[in-house]
C-alpha cells in the first residue's frame, strides 16, 4: 500500500465514523462534532488527515457541469472529489483566499455557533486547460484553525 492509500483509508474511516454517528441518531441535530485535535488522538492520525475528513464533510463545492458531466453520479466513498476532478479535468491552476468572516445565519446554524463567532473561510477555485472546474467554500469557527509558517533563510 502506498502512503496515499494509507492516508485515504484513514480519513475515509473518520468520515464513515462521523456519518454513522449522525445517521444512527447517536449524534442529534446540532451536536458538536469532535475537533481536529480530538479526532487526531482518537484515530491516531495526523491533524492534516483529520482536517481532510472534516473538510470533505463540510465543503460547499460548485462544479462546472460542462467540464465534469458525471460528477454527481460518483461514489465519493471510493474516491475523493479532488481525485475525481483531477482525473476528469486535470488541474492546471488554483487560487486560495483566506478571510476572517462572520458567517451567515444558515452557516451558523449548521456549525452550531452564535452569529458573533468569528470564522475562517477558505475559497478555493480550480482551473483546467478547458476552464474553471470548481469553486469550494470552506467555513470553520475561527477557534478551530491557526495559520502559520516557518521560514529558514
Amino acid at each position: 500500500m502506498t502512503m496515499t492509500q494509507v492516508k485515504t483509508a484513514k480519513y475515509s474511516v473518520i468520515k464513515q465514523y462521523i456519518c454513522e454517528k449522525i445517521e444512527s441518531g447517536q449524534w442529534l441535530e446540532h451536536s458538536k462534532v469532535p475537533s481536529e485535535n480530538e479526532l487526531t488522538e482518537q484515530f491516531s492520525v495526523s491533524r492534516m488527515t483529520a482536517r481532510r475528513a472534516l473538510q470533505e464533510l463540510t465543503e460547499q463545492r460548485f462544479v462546472n457541469p460542462k467540464l465534469v458531466t458525471q460528477y454527481l453520479s460518483q461514489d465519493f466513498t471510493q474516491i475523493t472529489p479532488h481525485e475525481y476532478l483531477s482525473s476528469e479535468a486535470p488541474l492546471t491552476e488554483a487560487t486560495h483566499e483566506v478571510e476572517a468572516i462572520l458567517a451567515s445565519k444558515d452557516v451558523c446554524e449548521l456549525l452550531n455557533i452564535s452569529n458573533v463567532t468569528p470564522c475562517l473561510q477558505v475559497k478555493r477555485r480550480t482551473w483546467s486547460s478547458q476552464g474553471v472546474v470548481s469553486l469550494a467554500i470552506l467555513t470553520s469557527p475561527g477557534n478551530k484553525y491557526r495559520l502559520g509558517s516557518h521560514l529558514v533563510f
